[in-house]
């Protein structure tokens, strides 16, 4: 078949985007990208044999960055989606997200492409946790209104020939809305075990690069860096931990609204020379930050969004061999404690989190067998080519 694969943001890099365009390409059908163009990137290009179509750039400044605002209704996304389901006479759409998917759904229709809804976040709940978190400018209740949130997203799954979620408990939240189970698939955000059979013959099973240095031990986040992601707990919780464990380091790779509050947060409590704010990383140095940790974190705050979603970066410690500290989001607690991984502590609870980090900082060698238990866990459940198999298989039943 001949399937579009649309995105909201640019394109590179998405990982989710890049595993099912390549995924659906060795199942071989045709398939074409469509991605954002903030950069004023070329319109056209094939990346890896993969054919990518941009939205036309409009120089280099606001007017192109504010013009492909990924909205339902704005007419140059409209346009785009026409254009690849004309050019290219798609059979299939997939709208990564729910930004896009009523645009694609209006296309789907003329052109009698089946329409598929890649849910991997559930958008009402996050915009009712940003909204909560104190960001109330006016574009951001107009383009991130919870209340519109829910109409879009039903009128989305309404439209939606397939959806897929990427953890059990959304796709018990759609059946609770009354989606069928016959139109769900999960199709979760796990690592490629050839990708991890490289990382593995590159050291996966090494200890943290402080730890190796005779140093103390380091915590890694990566991902993107908002007050949702619960950071702050981490670095309120550092000075406990400190106490017990005075040589840890907390590392955070990634960019996001909240960098400069975690920073300030950390020269307040005395704990900035502990805390490293690394910015944005490339995807490509990550595998390699996390064999050189001791533990990775995912402290994410204890929402609808987060206890309906559940993030790569928890996958990806669990393939490097690293044991994990979860907060108890339930998809989080639920993988955590099923493998034992890792610890979970309560959401929001610095002592909780200092408690936990401190339970396993002092239990090295139980912190490592957790971090062979996640490894088990990924090359046995949770690893892309269960999730590739559930994929293509559903991808199929829209053959018509």
């Amino acid at each position: 078949m001949r399937i579009g694969l649309v995105w909201k943001d640019d394109f590179p890099w998405d990982p989710r985007v890049d595993k099912i365009a390549r995924t659906l390409v060795r199942a071989g059908h045709e398939v074409h990208v469509l991605a954002r163009n903030s950069r004023a990137a070329v319109s056209h290009e094939v990346i890896d044999g993969l054919p990518v179509h941009r939205l036309p750039a409009l120089g280099n400044g606001y007017l192109n960055r504010a013009s492909g605002t990924p909205v339902f209704f704005n007419p140059r996304w409209l346009a785009a989606i026409e254009r690849l389901c004309r050019e290219q006479r798609l059979d299939v759409l997939i709208a990564r997200d729910m930004p896009l998917v009523l645009s694609c759904a209006r296309a789907a229709r003329r052109h009698g492409a089946r329409l598929v809804f890649d849910m991997a976040e559930n958008y009402p709940a996050m915009w009712r946790g940003v909204n909560v978190a104190g960001r109330r400018s006016i574009g951001s209740m107009i383009l991130k209104n919870p209340a519109v949130a829910d109409r879009l997203e039903r009128r989305s799954l309404e439209a939606s020939d397939l959806v897929f979620v990427v953890v059990e408990e959304s796709r018990e939240r759609l059946l609770g809305l009354g989606v069928p189970g016959a139109r769900i698939e999960l199709v979760s955000n796990t690592p490629d075990l050839a990708a991890l059979a490289a990382s593995a013959a590159a050291g996966a099973t090494e200890r943290g690069a402080r730890a190796r240095a005779g140093g103390g031990a380091t915590l890694l986040y990566q991902g993107f860096v908002n007050r949702p992601r619960g950071l702050h707990t981490v670095i309120e919780g550092l000075p406990l931990l400190l106490e017990r464990h005075p040589a840890t380091h907390v590392v955070i790779a990634g960019a996001g609204d909240y960098v400069e509050a975690l920073r300030e947060l950390a020269v307040r409590l005395g704990v900035a020379d502990h805390v490293e704010l690394l910015g944005w990383v490339d995807h490509r140095q990550i595998p390699a930050m996390i064999r050189a940790a001791d533990a990775g974190l995912v402290p994410h705050l204890y929402s609808d969004h987060t206890n309906t979603t559940v993030p790569n970066k928890i996958f990806d410690y669990m393939a490097e061999g690293r044991p994990v500290l979860v907060s108890h989001a339930r998809p989080l607690a639920r993988i955590t404690r099923a493998e034992r991984c890792g610890l979970v502590f309560e959401s929001g609870d610095p002592r909780s989190f200092a408690a936990a980090a401190t339970a396993l900082l002092d239990d090295p060698n139980g912190a490592m067998e957790m971090g062979r238990r996640g490894l088990d866990a990924v090359r046995r459940e949770y690893n892309w080519e269960r999730d590739a198999a559930r994929l293509t298989a559903a991808i199929a039943t829209l053959a018509r």
